[in-house]
């Protein structure tokens, strides 16, 4: 296991508050998912290069196996529709280092503190339900 699925994992497993389905602009933002933040919030860019891109889906593992959503390059629709956050990256090309949350049919772009202490506060209040997986290339 690489140390971003770790430290989400173990962020994830010390988790403290209540879910609200709804993204909240007034989220108090814990001090370990700022310290989280100061690490996941940055990338470096390596310019003219082909891999070094991928995703991590956030779900609920109440309501989807981890067998049954598909992983590869990219997910496919049917992964999407599991996932309650993306975290999606890249260190070529243009570069960039998104967090999003699904809100009503699609997602919405929040910020890597919103991000994380929605993903934690979701898995307090199912009792350790929250599952990852990831997409990519190298």
């Amino acid at each position: 296991m690489d140390w971003r699925v770790f430290s989400v994992l173990f962020l994830i497993f010390l988790c403290g508050c209540v879910w609200d389905s709804s993204i909240d602009s007034d989220l108090t933002i814990s001090q370990d998912v700022i310290d989280l933040c100061e690490v996941e919030g940055k990338i470096v860019c390596h310019g003219d290069c082909v891999d070094g891109f991928g995703s991590d889906c956030f779900f609920d593992s109440t309501e989807y196996s981890r067998d049954e959503l598909s992983t590869g390059i990219s997910f496919p629709e049917e992964t999407l529709e599991a996932c309650f956050a993306v975290h999606s990256f890249s260190v070529c090309g243009s570069c960039h280092n998104f967090f999003e949350l699904r809100e009503n049919d699609g997602f919405v772009r929040v910020s890597c503190g919103e991000f994380f202490q929605t993903i934690k506060n979701k898995n307090t209040s199912c009792n350790g339900c929250i599952d990852m997986i990831q997409s990519g290339c190298c």
